[in-house]
């Protein structure tokens, strides 16, 4: 917006001279008549006080330390705008080189010391003159040029603001306080396959369309009327003073289920006022399967596929409520697989967990948490159980193992098994855990001298 010209009621004059003297004398001269004096004594301080006090008048020294006066002239040219501010040259030089040179550097007079200040005096109040004249001229230009600059600058931010939002990579949008698209981004329209002159200007939560198949308010629409009912279809949803984040399920976005991750905010003007919202909205369908798998991937044995031992603790925690009573534990250890690793390899030794891996998949039903707790065990919670039940699925085991062995396996496999019964709660998980861990090292034991002398058949 561009700057009115205003002559303040006082005439403000800057002097620029290294001579102290001199500079009291001419002060003196001009408060007398009635001016508002400020001095500097080097052209590094006149810009800046010139920035502070902007004057209508400079009286500048050509002979100054550091900048002289005409690189000092030159420099605050670069601030004056709209004749504002007059400079004239003052200097004991009267040569015609200084001279020209005072005039290149955008000097409006010269006077050569000692000065005449009556012919001073005469110079500065016809400048005065001048610039009020100019101010009366320039004054009713302003408003038109200033509400012209405005209405260009707005237009310009506004179109900034579009090709911003356009090029953003997160699919955007943007509605008024209406409701109405005025920004369909680029992203959106491959998002949603919707292009963008098809949804500019519409309202009534069209736009929700592409994603739900029905008209219904958006994240968007939260930020311009509060709905507690409508921030219940979001499984994760954080709100801030004027934006808010949310996590939802979309069932038909271009014919296919995705999980959404959203950011809405308020847009306001410079005053304050409130514009209308906008939001960004990015498919994380495929990060939240990978998210997914990764958990999975982290709660399980990655040679069985079972839960591993972290799981099984977890598991055996929350088994601790009274709601799986009556439950029971199964321990379960391949034998001999020390001695199969140490002298076949492990590969061999693979084998035979992966065949007790299988039996113990077909003995338990997939209610029951299965586990690889450690390098040759494995552990069953068994909920909601009986100590028949448990007999039960030992047998089974037992059958099967024998049932795998009789067809001719180049490795025949052993299972100690060991479990117990909790039909209250007065063992804690953690040691009904441990008595099923000594059940079965107890069978171990029993069955140890045997196993060796079975395992390879030749």
């Amino acid at each position: 917006m561009g700057e009115a010209i205003t002559i303040p009621e006082k005439f403000r004059i800057l002097l620029v001279d290294n001579e102290s003297d001199s500079r009291v004398r001419l002060r003196f001269l001009l408060e007398r008549e009635g001016y508002e004096v400020a001095e500097v004594g080097n052209g590094e301080e006149a810009l800046e006080k010139y920035l502070e006090i902007r004057p209508q008048l400079i009286l500048v020294e050509a002979i100054l330390p550091g900048i002289d006066g005409f690189k000092t002239c030159a420099h605050l040219r670069q601030f004056i705008h709209n004749g504002q501010t007059a400079v004239i040259m003052i200097s004991v030089l009267e040569d015609d080189k200084s001279i020209e040179l005072a005039f290149e550097a955008g000097a409006t007079d010269f006077f050569p010391k000692p000065y005449n200040w009556s012919l001073m005096r005469q110079r500065i109040r016809r400048l005065e003159l001048e610039q009020r004249d100019q101010v009366q001229r320039l004054d009713h230009k302003t408003e038109e040029t200033d509400r012209k600059r405005m209405e260009a600058a707005i237009k310009d931010s506004e179109q900034r603001l579009a090709d911003i939002i356009n090029f953003l990579p997160d699919a955007t949008f943007v509605i008024d306080r209406e409701g109405k698209v005025i920004t369909w981004n680029k992203a959106i329209e491959v998002l949603t396959g919707v292009p963008m002159e098809k949804i500019l200007g519409k309202g009534k939560y069209e736009y929700a369309i592409p994603f739900y198949g029905k008209r219904r308010p958006m994240l968007v629409d939260l930020l311009l009327r509060s709905n507690e009912d409508e921030e219940k279809n979001y499984s994760f949803l954080q709100k801030e003073e004027n934006s808010v984040i949310a996590e939802t399920f979309v069932p038909n976005l271009k014919g296919k289920q995705v999980i959404v991750w959203a950011k809405a905010s308020r847009l306001y003007d410079q005053d304050g006022n409130l514009l209308g919202a906008i939001e960004s909205i990015r498919d994380i369908s495929h990060t939240k399967q990978m998210d997914q798998h990764l958990l999975q991937i982290s709660l399980r044995d990655s040679l069985t596929g079972l839960y591993n031992r972290a799981y099984f603790l977890e598991e055996l925690n929350r088994y601790e409520n009274q709601k799986y009573n009556p439950v029971g534990v199964f321990i379960l250890a391949v034998d001999g697989l020390r001695f199969i690793n140490d002298t076949m390899g492990y590969d061999a030794g693979d084998v035979l967990l992966l065949a007790a891996t299988n039996i113990i998949k077909k003995c338990f039903n997939g209610e029951n948490i299965l586990a690889r707790v450690g390098g040759n065990e494995f552990a069953v919670l068994f909920a909601n159980t009986s100590r028949s039940d448990m007999e039960r699925v030992r047998r089974r085991i037992a059958e099967s193992i024998e049932a795998y062995n009789v067809v001719g396996q180049k490795l025949l496999l052993s299972i100690s098994v060991g479990f117990t019964f909790r039909g209250s709660a007065s063992k804690t998980m953690f040691n009904l855990f441990q008595e099923a861990e000594n059940s079965m090292y107890y069978e171990k034991i029993k069955r140890a001298e045997s196993v060796r002398s079975l395992m390879v058949l030749e």
